[in-house]
């Protein structure tokens, strides 16, 4: 039930993205829900994190974390799972394919060999 004024969803949903959007270096919208729970969903939405503040990458895993938990308690999102692969050493590698090759070594079986 309203109580008055101000209080309908797009009131509510201008009054909270006015109140976010003081939150510094963040970007923020509020999207109502449907009017029936699990009718007239959508196929879903992303957001990307970004440490605009220089926190360093701890502390951006650890506000994403909190997110994801958050939002893993609403019973208005579902799915709710992180984009991308999760954090895992990573190498570059500079193969010289014309080396490889005056030893016998063929691309294939360097990639096989990296692969395992």
């Amino acid at each position: 039930d309203r109580k008055g004024d101000g209080h309908d969803a797009q009131s509510f949903a201008n009054r909270i993205t006015m109140h976010m959007g003081a939150l510094r270096d963040s970007f923020i919208f509020v999207v109502s829900p449907p009017p029936i729970p699990e009718l007239g969903t959508g196929t879903g939405f992303s957001f990307r994190l970004q440490d605009r503040g220089g926190n360093g990458h701890e502390a951006l895993v650890k506000a994403r974390n909190q997110m994801l938990g958050m939002s893993m308690q609403s019973k208005v999102l579902t799915g709710i799972r992180p984009e991308g692969l999760e954090d895992a050493p990573q190498l570059k590698l500079n193969i010289d394919r014309d080396k490889a090759q005056a030893l016998g070594v063929t691309f294939g079986a360097i990639n096989q060999a990296l692969s395992t």
